[in-house]
């Protein structure tokens, strides 16, 4: 009979402590992202058995891309503290483009080591179909009529942007966005302004970034580069992110805003109160859609009826990137 694996022989085959260990396998206090997904995939791979957690303690994983970006980092602080209202703390998947954390989140959850996912990453159609047979949350991606999607009114914050962008006389406006493996619901924003601005004969350009090499670095790059190559640009819609290094790039090529060049950015992020001028942009209610993804989550877990889209609405907030 083969003797039964214990958390000294995980911590002995990772070279990490035996109290970081229980804390990661037990969900009961702080571990590095990088750290917790060593732990537990050597406790998989060892095929450590992870005791059932009840409702009364529950663990529920929240699969975020990369919780550095502001949205997710947002989300991530107002999640955990809802769960907590309801009983579960949080075990996070930071995925960072990293192949088998979606399906190592799934086999924890398939084992009952956690209550259920709220989940926003890239994944496989393998890991999708796999999600349709436990409780889980989608927040933002578009994953089917079984798994119930939580995400902001995207369709009239397109409406904004285009609105403010045409009242500030923009001419030729660019749109940078994230291409996406799994489809995401914000895309819809995105048609949505494009297709205003031309219905009004307004040159739009649609940049897409890769989402999987979407660090500060990159996005600065990518961005500066596409304002140094087409200087006749005078509108921006995208991200606060993206945003933020539109009127970064902008300073640094003489234009004045928002005399020569508008920016209207997206999520209502901390990064717009860094902005000089501060940044006009269409808020997202993290709180709102943190609460509404933990509700919708219970009602799974405790099997009753779910809809299959929550939208949370989303404001306008003007300031001195447009006039």
């Amino acid at each position: 009979m083969s003797k039964k694996v214990t958390l000294r022989d995980i911590a002995k085959e990772t070279g990490m402590g035996l109290a970081t260990v229980g804390r990661a396998i037990k969900g009961t206090g702080y571990v590095s992202a990088e750290k917790k997904t060593i732990i537990l995939e050597c406790a998989k791979r060892l095929d450590y058995e992870i005791t059932p957690v009840g409702k009364k303690d529950g663990v529920v994983g929240v699969v975020l891309p990369d919780t550095s970006n502001a949205y997710y980092g947002s989300y991530l602080r107002y999640v955990e503290i809802v769960l907590d209202k309801f009983g579960y703390r949080t075990m996070l998947f930071n995925t960072l483009g990293a192949k088998g954390r979606v399906s190592l989140a799934i086999d924890l959850c398939e084992r009952g080591v956690l209550s259920g996912l709220i989940i926003n990453a890239d994944m496989t159609k393998q890991e999708q179909a796999r999600l349709e047979k436990i409780p889980v949350v989608s927040l933002e991606r578009l994953l089917g009529n079984r798994i119930p999607m939580v995400s902001s009114a995207h369709r009239e914050g397109g409406k904004i942007a285009a609105r403010i962008l045409l009242e500030n006389r923009c001419n030729d406006v660019a749109i940078f966005t994230v291409r996406h493996k799994v489809p995401v619901y914000a895309d819809v924003r995105i048609e949505e302004c494009k297709r205003i601005l031309r219905s009004h004969h307004i040159k739009v350009t649609v940049v897409e970034l890769d989402s999987e090499l979407a660090t500060y670095t990159y996005v600065e790059e990518q961005v500066e580069g596409f304002l140094r190559r087409h200087p006749e640009i005078d509108g921006i819609f995208s991200d606060d992110i993206s945003a933020y290094f539109s009127v970064k790039a902008a300073h640094e090529m003489g234009k004045v805003i928002p005399r020569d060049f508008k920016v209207v950015g997206y999520d209502g992020s901390e990064i717009t109160k860094l902005i000089r001028p501060n940044l006009t942009t269409i808020e997202q209610d993290m709180y709102g859609l943190a609460k509404t993804s933990v509700e919708v989550l219970e009602r799974l877990i405790t099997k009753q009826e779910v809809k299959a889209q929550y939208l949370i609405p989303v404001k306008e907030v003007r300031a001195g990137t447009t006039m």
